[in-house]
């Protein structure tokens, strides 16, 4: 087991939610009353972790842009597939083309569960393009790729504390072993995105990251030219790392 080069190098991945801007895409924080026609204030100083319907009323929600209440008529649940946050039902954001459940990327794992911000049990804060803290995702282990959806691989993510963390991620890449790639999710379920550097074999066209394997030492360890099992210090997962070799 070798751990990355002291120069950072090591497995790029993608900041959970990149592919699409959060925040409600709302103008502004008013309504109409269809009885009266009298423009409304729906209220400013919300707080988003409250519940939406109690804090902003039915068919609102609280911006983490603005901290103000936003009308939606979003119905998506968890794990349904957007294209902005108003395919959402009220509370959930759109990120990476899923609506999901926000939280709190400063509470630690330790910290009470019960607390605004806290994901479930199983599931870890992975953070998430500003304004947005952090989503919640499901754990996974790396080496048995064991994420439920036929679309998601089990990728590194950046959790609490700016720890490495295990995630199921929406994973359409199809890369191979070897080809050039920017995140986790460009490459084939069960490969991740790492830095040239660590490979004795240049990555194609000289591309600053490429696809490699997942390894452990005993259940799937690395072989020939790329030899070396770096660590990536999962936690929960202390041995198990990506193949590479210095060139």
């Amino acid at each position: 087991m070798g751990d990355p080069p002291a120069n950072g190098s090591g497995p790029t991945t993608m900041t959970a939610g990149a592919g699409n801007s959060a925040g409600s895409g709302v103008a502004d924080d008013t309504d109409t009353d269809s009885d009266t026609g009298v423009v409304e204030d729906m209220g400013t100083g919300c707080d988003p972790w409250a519940d939406p319907l109690e804090e902003c009323g039915e068919n609102a929600e609280c911006s983490f842009e603005t901290l103000e209440c936003s009308p939606t008529t979003g119905t998506g649940n968890t794990g349904d597939p957007c294209t902005s946050e108003l395919d959402c039902s009220p509370g959930l954001v759109c990120t990476g083309e899923l609506c999901a459940q926000p939280c709190d990327i400063t509470l630690l794992d330790e910290e009470d569960p019960n607390l605004p911000g806290a994901c479930a049990d199983g599931e870890v804060c992975a953070a998430a393009t500003d304004p947005i803290p952090g989503i919640c995702l499901a754990e996974c282990n790396l080496v048995a790729q064991d994420c439920a959806g036929p679309s998601e691989g089990c990728n590194v993510v950046t959790g609490p504390g700016n720890s490495a963390r295990a995630a199921c991620t929406l994973n359409l890449g199809a890369a191979a072993d070897g080809d050039a790639c920017d995140f986790d999710e460009d490459c084939d379920i069960g490969l991740l995105c790492t830095e040239a550097a660590v490979h004795a074999v240049p990555c194609p066209n000289d591309a600053a990251s490429c696809c490699t394997a997942i390894c452990e030492p005993i259940e799937a360890p690395c072989i020939g030219v790329e030899g070396t099992c770096f660590n990536l210090n999962i936690q929960g997962q202390t041995t198990t790392g990506y193949c590479g070799g210095m060139p």
